[in-house]
Order: structure tokens, then C-alpha cells, then sequence
């Protein structure tokens, strides 16, 4: 009877730690909504140019979304040397920053980029494998080109979460639709 209570009790135990998939929407001004986990709550200081900061520091697990107008982005690439590396695009504007990621982090691994579609939306998704001080991530990177807006999804947990949470980072960028 013993054993039953403890494996009953280990089950209970198991099944609290397990990764929560229930989503909670978040909509951001009249510009975005994008579903997370319900495990993650809002902050503040993750980064002073997102419009959305969620985190769980207990599961390390982080998302930001980044909203820049187009019209600006195009402009300053013009009015740069970056002309010459970076198109006023969607495909400029992704890979100028994983270009630029590399500068505060030390990049491991990565994937190709895919060329996708989200939302009617188009997209350029990579996954990475990165350093940050020490501390080994993986890293889910969405770039999305909307009417007036391009977006950068940047979710990420510590590498040895990566297959409990690779999914549901990558999801994330999935969900983003504008309003």
C-alpha cells in the first residue's frame, strides 16, 4: 500500500512539472495579438525596445516581440552604407538582424532560414544555438513583414530545455497576427 501512495504521489509530482500548453492571448495597442504560454507573466526589463516582454525565470523561458515601422527601416537603410548588404525588405530586415545577433552573443548553431507565410504575413523563421555570457540557449527568431510594421519574435530557454520547449517557442511567432 506503501508503494501505491508514493507512486501515486510521484505521478501527481510529474505531472505538475510538465510544460502547462495552455495559451493565454496578449494584444498589444491596436497593433498585434499573439498567444503565449499561461505560465509566462509580464515584465518590464527585458529589453527597452520591445512592445512585449513575457518571462517564467523559474522554467527560463523568455519571449520579446520587437515592432519597428517599415517606412523607418527602409529609410535608414538607405541612408546607410548597409544599402549595399541589406535590402528594404523583409529579407534585408531579417538578415540584418541575425547579422547583428552575433554581436551579442555567441552563435553556435543555426538553421537555414525558411521563407514562409504567418498570418498572410511574410515570414523568415531560424532557430539557433547561442552563448550569452557563459550561458548556452537555444534561441527561436521570427522576422514578420506586416502592412505598416515589421516584427522580430525572440523566444528562447536554456539549451538543455530545448526539447521541452523547442515547440512552443516556435509557436509563438506562429500566433502573431495583426489587428
Amino acid at each position: 500500500m506503501r508503494i501505491l501512495s508514493i507512486l501515486s504521489f510521484l505521478c501527481l509530482f510529474l505531472a505538475s512539472c510538465s510544460e502547462n500548453s495552455e495559451l493565454q492571448q496578449v494584444r498589444i495597442d491596436n497593433l498585434y495579438v499573439v498567444s503565449i504560454p499561461s505560465f509566462l507573466y509580464a515584465v518590464k526589463d527585458l529589453n527597452s525596445d520591445a512592445s512585449l516582454q513575457y518571462m517564467n525565470e523559474t522554467r527560463e523561458y523568455y519571449v520579446l516581440v520587437i515592432h519597428e515601422d517599415k517606412a523607418e527601416f527602409h529609410e535608414s537603410i538607405r541612408d546607410t552604407e548597409l544599402m549595399e548588404t541589406y535590402a528594404p525588405n523583409i529579407d534585408g530586415y531579417a538578415n540584418l538582424l541575425i547579422d547583428s545577433f552575433g554581436y551579442n552573443a555567441n552563435v553556435k548553431s543555426k538553421t537555414k532560414v525558411s521563407e514562409t507565410q504567418i498570418n498572410d504575413m511574410p515570414a523568415r523563421l531560424v532557430n539557433m544555438h547561442a552563448s550569452f555570457d557563459g550561458v548556452d540557449v537555444f534561441c527561436s527568431l521570427a522576422y514578420l513583414e506586416g502592412k505598416e510594421n515589421y516584427y522580430q519574435v525572440f523566444a528562447w530557454t536554456l539549451r538543455a530545455n530545448e526539447k521541452q520547449y523547442k515547440e512552443s517557442l516556435n509557436g509563438i511567432a506562429h500566433s502573431l497576427r495583426e489587428i
